[in-house]
């Protein structure tokens, strides 16, 4: 599945048209699996970003095997 940025940038005068029911359909009607999959690959994103940056990460994960 290709990555979508989140959150989706919009440029400052982006306004849904009228008659569109949600603001970004492909992102809020997706299947529960589908987004599922893209929470949990951005929260593993996340994880990765502040253990390489936080000294105390890389503490509190020393004895945490995978």
């Amino acid at each position: 599945m290709p990555e979508k940025p989140w959150p989706p940038q919009y440029s400052s005068d982006y306004i849904p048209p009228s008659d569109q029911e949600h603001w970004s359909p492909e992102l809020e009607t997706m299947s529960p699996d589908q987004r599922d999959l893209i929470v949990i690959g951005k929260l593993r994103e996340q994880v990765r970003y502040v253990y390489r940056n936080s000294g105390f990460y890389q503490e509190f994960y020393a004895d945490v095997s995978v």
